[in-house]
């Protein structure tokens, strides 16, 4: 992590430098493009940040099903904000001065409209999506949940269509050709920057609950926003050298949005639950030798789930009881090695699938007291955060680990 943060800062260092150098050789840097010069520029720019926007929300959504623990639902939330945001950025392109009429003429108020207006919704997108990854509620996964971030991306799509076209004219001006950016629009952009430094702190106060890989690719993406954003205050014209540089930085900003929520967060989710079902065959396979691949099974597990302080492999050895065959954590004298527990209907409470359990004690209240044994339910009420692996061969259920976390996954 310390490794991460030195290189955040010297990405840091390094856009702004660029920027400042940029600023202090403006009389020799600074050019005002022509109209034809220009618009294939900014499209063929912005449409590379859409490519980035629609592919990472249709990823996300098409495998939304399969990321209901807290980290699953921020990158759900997250990527899902896109699609509005990715929209936006869509009008905002066609409706730059210059390009034919998309709905109503385009002009520079519009296109500057639908800029400020695609930030303030992934700004919120953000907040939501921190909101989400610190709530343990089951309404924060399933249709409803799903529905709701559907309407709210039509929601910010619809908003976004009226007070640009028809009801543009309540927006207050927002650049005045000749004379450059109004004041209203130059704080609106500190504004932005502010809401992204706020997201920075909030990223690193949440890097614990994060894939590493996630939490850089979001922070160089921050700092990449945070300097296009203020190339966006020094622009005198919209078809200068200023315009140009803050979109290069944008471009290159959505590129590790991207690598955040996809290749971060998505495919090293899957590599994960590819692991463990690699891991439970190679249990299954290996039931007669099993002592040496469970110590190296679990180091596995320690390893993708560095957060989990307890794990014990439970092996099925009637309908109701269980002995654990390997026991590592906290609570091992409570629960400990070889201890053969009661707990009926197992495998019917906790299901067929890997999954994550939020507060898993409250499970525990389907339960008769007399259904598990004791010791259990004083180990679970102190569990935040249950992961459940079921052994499964043939259809027959022969066991399943649990690892448990005191903090969060």
């Amino acid at each position: 992590m310390v490794y991460i943060r030195h290189r955040l800062m010297l990405a840091f260092v390094g856009a702004f430098s660029l920027l400042i150098l940029s600023k202090r050789l403006t009389p020799y840097l600074y050019s005002v493009y022509s109209s034809a010069q220009y618009l294939g520029v900014h499209t063929f720019l912005e449409f590379i940040s859409l490519f980035a926007a629609f592919s990472t929300f249709l990823l996300v959504w098409l495998l939304r099903r399969g990321f209901e623990d807290p980290p699953g639902r921020f990158l759900v939330v997250l990527g899902g904000t896109l699609l509005g945001v990715g929209y936006i950025d869509l009008f905002h392109t066609l409706s730059f001065h210059g390009m034919p009429a998309f709905i109503t003429p385009s002009s520079y108020q519009k296109a500057t409209f639908l800029w400020l207006f695609g930030r303030y919704c992934l700004i919120a997108g953000f907040f939501a999506a921190f909101g989400v990854l610190r709530t343990r509620t089951r309404y924060v996964t399933g249709f409803l949940f799903h529905s709701l971030l559907l309407a709210v991306n039509l929601a910010m799509i619809t908003a976004a269509t009226l007070f640009a076209t028809y009801y543009l004219k309540l927006v207050p001006p927002l650049f005045v050709e000749g004379s450059g950016l109004t004041p209203l629009k130059i704080g609106l952009e500190y504004t932005v920057i502010l809401c992204y430094g706020l997201i920075f702190v909030l990223l690193h106060k949440h890097r614990t609950h994060l894939k590493e890989t996630i939490y850089a690719n979001l922070g160089y993406f921050l700092i990449f926003s945070i300097t296009s954003e203020v190339a966006f205050t020094f622009y005198k014209n919209v078809y200068d050298t200023y315009n140009l540089l803050g979109h290069l930085y944008k471009i290159i900003a959505y590129g590790f949005l991207f690598r955040a929520v996809y290749l971060s967060g998505i495919i090293d989710h899957l590599s994960t639950l590819s692991e463990m079902g690699k891991m439970s065959a190679q249990i299954l396979t290996n039931r007669g030798s099993i002592n040496n691949l469970l110590e190296i099974q679990m180091e596995k597990l320690k390893h993708l789930i560095p957060r989990a302080r307890r794990i014990v492999f439970y092996v099925k050895e009637d309908d109701n009881y269980y002995r654990s065959d390997y026991v590592w954590g906290k609570y091992s004298a409570l629960l400990p090695l070889h201890r053969l527990i009661r707990f009926h209907n197992l495998f019917d409470l906790l299901g067929q699938d890997v999954k994550l359990y939020d507060d898993p004690h409250h499970l525990l209240d389907k339960l008769a007291p007399e259904d598990y044994t004791p010791e259990i339910a004083a180990v679970w009420i102190r569990t935040n955060q249950l992961l459940y692996i079921p052994l499964i061969q043939e259809a027959q259920f022969y066991g399943c680990v649990m690892l448990f976390t005191f903090g969060r996954l």
